[in-house]
């Protein structure tokens, strides 16, 4: 996470229920995006990997906006990258 982003508060425990399970490598997260001078305005939506199973062989890609997915599924053919219903919040300013 970067210092300006958060999780959505409705969604702590379902977090602290992910980081107790071992039934995937990483999860997708929707990902809200504000824009402008306050949130609620303007948003932008997206569906992003936010978690991820810590194991040493896994590796950021690219020089910008870096990946790790295809590097998950390089190195292990039966990962498994679920989605939740979970916000993740980014502020962009």
């Amino acid at each position: 996470m970067d210092a300006d982003d958060e999780l959505a508060k409705n969604d702590k425990d379902k977090v602290r229920k992910l980081l107790k399970n071992d039934e995937a490598d990483a999860y997708f997260f929707e990902t809200l995006s504000y824009i402008g001078d306050r949130p609620g305005i303007d948003v932008v939506k997206n569906i992003n990997v936010r978690f991820i199973k810590n194991h040493r062989g896994y590796m950021f890609e690219g020089a910008i906006h870096e990946q790790i997915v295809s590097d998950i599924i390089k190195k292990n053919k039966n990962a498994r990258i679920l989605p939740k219903k979970l916000k993740y919040i980014i502020m962009v300013t």
